[in-house]
């Protein structure tokens, strides 16, 4: 190679270098450049979530509870906490509606293992409430239900309310219900209103009660969890009201597909051994043999009531028409 082509080979070196540094920054501006574009489309995706009123300007704002405003005939505020979740609204006029209360026991055994059986299991039990309204309403009550739904940004009709006793308003937000099963006198207070109850309903702590009433809802919250909508309310008066319907299928809780219904319900693994009696009697007729796979867990069913401390009348989860009656101590717990 001749000295003039050894000049040239060099004077290109440099120039090389330098278009490989302008080419990582341009590279890395690019890849800064991209990303701040995809968190504002995602940003700009979770304002657009919302509702005309709840504006970019009013999210990016105000952390926290908004200003009193107006929708139709409701007065609310709104708690913004992120971008990315949804607003919890409370309305500041209580709601005096008919329907259907609803007292029941939740029995909790999640902190229990799958190995655990029945006998052995200690479940939390709280007492709970929730309001279903029926009607018909006054036209006034009508029309804040429908902007109740609007505010919830939720197309279905208001189908029932979740009682509660307290919330917090510094954020994080807490919402605070049910009595506890060793709180007698609160217990006490929360089933007044129903009347006279059958022993059972609190000497066992299980199932539910309902009444046709007339009531008063303060501090109704909305918000969503879990894709659904959820109706929240301090219940302050309840007062009989003996046209009401039956509590029946037409109550939304009592469909078994619903998220969150029939919230009574108790799930047992029967143990693989165990059998099904027409009566609470070993000597009875068998409506369900033993499971003759031993290899696989017993079946599920579904708890009916309490005979017995040693009894329960059950159903077969898989087929409701087998019902019948099992040992205590061949119950496994479901959680």
């Amino acid at each position: 190679m001749n000295t003039d082509a050894r000049r040239a080979v060099v004077s290109v070196i440099p120039r090389l270098v330098l278009l490989g540094l302008l080419l990582i920054l341009v590279a890395g501006c690019t890849d800064k450049f991209s990303d701040e574009t995809v968190h504002k489309i995602d940003d700009e995706r979770d304002l657009r979530s919302f509702d005309d009123w709840a504006t970019a300007s009013v999210l990016n704002m105000h952390v926290g509870w908004n200003a009193p405003r107006v929708l139709g005939q409701l007065s609310y505020r709104t708690w913004v906490d992120d971008l990315i979740h949804t607003p919890v609204n409370i309305v500041e006029q209580p709601f005096v509606i008919k329907g259907h209360l609803l007292a029941y026991w939740d029995i909790d055994y999640s902190d229990l293992s799958w190995e655990t059986k029945l006998i052995d299991a200690q479940p939390a039990k709280t007492l709970l409430v929730r309001f279903y309204p029926q009607g018909p309403q006054d036209p006034q009550t009508e029309a804040m239900l429908e902007d109740l739904i609007l505010l919830a940004e939720d197309s279905r009709r208001a189908v029932r309310f979740f009682i509660y006793d307290s919330f917090n308003e510094q954020g994080p937000l807490r919402v605070h219900s049910g009595v506890e099963a060793w709180d007698q006198d609160e217990i006490e207070a929360v089933l007044e209103p129903f009347g006279a109850l059958a022993d059972s309903f609190k000497r066992d702590q299980e199932g539910y009660i309902a009444m046709p009433a007339k009531v008063t809802l303060t501090e109704v919250l909305t918000y969503h969890e879990l894709n659904s909508t959820f109706l929240n309310g301090k219940l302050t008066d309840v007062q009989s009201w003996p046209e009401g319907a039956a509590f029946d299928s037409d109550i939304y809780d009592l469909q078994r597909h619903n998220f969150l219904s029939l919230p009574w319900q108790q799930f047992f693994r029967l143990d693989s051994s165990a059998s099904v009696y027409t009566q609470p009697d070993k000597e009875s007729k068998v409506v369900l043999p033993p499971n003759i796979q031993v290899s696989d867990s017993g079946p599920t069913v579904e708890k009916i009531s309490t005979y017995s401390t040693d009894w329960f009348l059950v159903r077969l989860y898989s087929d409701p028409d087998i019902k019948g009656y099992v040992p205590v101590n061949d119950l496994w717990i479901v959680n």
